[in-house]
């Protein structure tokens, strides 16, 4: 766990303590995309309703390797409509934008 993963894992401990998610997990989960492709989101929640979501963390999409990962999050939530998918933008200990897909 990065240290971006690591802080954001510590908020969403605070959310499963004060019951509005029922858990949550680091990289419990791999997604195949395709042969030979998949992809390991970085949070699998289980939300209070009992709705399943994955959260991915980021702090930029520049960088290398970025590209193929966005592509990876946006592919994974049209395969999977069932769950919800969204991306977490952090920057400074604190959460900038969420995108859910």
């Amino acid at each position: 766990m990065n240290g971006i993963e690591s802080w954001y894992w510590s908020t969403i401990v605070e959310r499963v303590k004060s019951g509005e998610f029922l858990s949550a997990r680091y990289e419990a989960i791999t997604i195949r995309l395709a042969p030979k492709t998949t992809w390991t989101p970085d949070f699998f929640i289980i939300k209070k309703d009992g709705t399943a979501m994955f959260h991915e963390t980021k702090a930029s999409w520049k960088g290398a390797g970025q590209d193929v990962s966005r592509v990876k999050v946006k592919l994974a939530a049209e395969m999977y409509p069932e769950f919800e998918f969204s991306v977490i933008m952090i920057k400074n200990k604190k959460v900038s934008s969420v995108e859910s897909l």
